[in-house]
């Protein structure tokens, strides 16, 4: 696996281990307790990693130490990093959400459930329900984040956010009736029209 923050990059080793490289002014790049890793995400200034156990780690400007992390960040399957604040996607299909939080995109709304899959970005957050729809919190340079998902959006199968824009992958989209046909009336002119049918010789 692989990660980008604003100025670093990080890789997942196939031994659980992380390796990271580029702009290292807040430690981000390194953490020698990333060990048995198994997903990893990068946001502004800031690393974490989530462990074959369910436990997280964080390092970096925001997360530098352990003692920021919920308490009830455990059983975790996925992690985010925005541009100061973290999300941890819990087994139970909940997520987790800390950091700096000025537009509420660490506050996870307790309606967030039967969640698969998560992500952050700048100052939002974007979690994708079972059922292939997308919510989002916090906030774009356009509005909230919640304004901004299409009404229309259904059947997506991954989410990805950065800076202040959102991608969603579509699973099998079969043609459909999104409107159903209307009744059709054609007015008669008055005409009476002859069908002829033409014998062969």
């Amino acid at each position: 696996a692989i990660a980008c923050g604003d100025y670093h990059d990080l890789a997942l080793k196939s031994d659980g281990t992380v390796v990271g490289w580029g702009q290292n002014i807040y430690t981000q790049i390194t953490n020698a307790a990333a060990t048995n890793v198994v997903g990893i995400a990068a946001g502004g200034q800031d690393s974490i990693a989530v462990r074959a156990d369910g436990s997280v780690v964080t390092w970096g400007s925001f997360g530098g130490g352990q003692s920021s992390i919920p308490f009830n960040a455990t059983n975790v399957i996925a992690v985010a990093a925005g541009g100061t604040h973290f999300l941890a996607l819990r087994a139970n299909g909940t997520v987790v959400g800390w950091g700096i939080n000025p537009y509420g995109q660490a506050t996870i709304p307790a309606s967030w459930t039967n969640i698969v899959a998560i992500a952050a970005s700048g100052n939002h957050s974007l979690a994708l329900r079972n059922d292939g729809t997308v919510l989002a919190i916090g906030n774009e340079t356009i509005g909230l984040a919640s304004n901004t998902v299409p009404s229309d959006l259904a059947n997506v199968i991954a989410i990805a956010s950065g800076g202040d824009h959102d991608l969603a992958l579509f699973g099998t989209r079969a043609p459909a009736f999104t409107v159903q046909p209307w009744s059709r009336s054609i007015a008669s002119t008055g005409r009476t029209n002859i069908l002829l049918d033409r014998k062969s010789t």
